[in-house]
């Protein structure tokens, strides 16, 4: 038997409701603290403040905590970013597959082979902001190209600019 952390009570091994045996051996918490079939996962015994700077305190925090908070927020997501294309490029050869360009990353994009297959863009949002997995079945679909061969293939006739009326 042991004890449950967020209120000290034992905690049984096994418990019978209404004709029913329940088996405790894994639970953290006494039922009182967690009841059945609840689906309590998170930690309860902790009672640990959010930090001031915790988006959940964002409209507490002071003009300038927010603007603090803010430009951390926006450095962390640009890192992410970057990092998270970096890796992309790299899992997909580190250059244009037409021309070889290698020199900025931030020059390359990914080309959906069949459009048709394509879910979401591989963009700097999208990057951050969907799961990583996603991202690399996604990017599975695609050819690494610098802009010029990417633009290349799309306007592939070269005279999309002259069917402007100037």
């Amino acid at each position: 038997m042991r004890n449950c952390p967020k209120c000290g009570e034992v905690v049984p091994n096994r418990i019978k409701i209404d004709d029913k045996t329940y088996n405790l051996q894994r639970r953290k918490y006494c039922l009182n603290c967690s009841p059945l079939n609840q689906h309590n996962t998170r930690r309860l015994h902790i009672n640990k403040e959010p930090s001031p700077y915790s988006a959940k305190n964002y409209t507490k925090m002071t003009d300038e905590q927010k603007k603090s908070f803010n430009k951390l927020s926006h450095m962390y997501t640009k890192k992410r970013r970057y990092l998270r294309k970096k890796q992309l490029v790299l899992d997909n050869g580190g250059k244009c597959i037409k021309c070889n360009y290698d020199n900025n990353i931030s020059n390359l994009c990914f080309h959906h082979r069949d459009p048709s297959t394509k879910l979401f863009e591989i963009n700097s949002h999208s990057i951050a902001a969907k799961p990583w997995d996603k991202i690399k079945e996604e990017a599975n679909k695609c050819d690494l190209l610098c802009f010029h061969c990417h633009n290349d293939i799309h306007y592939s006739d070269g005279l999309a600019w002259k069917e402007w009326d100037i």
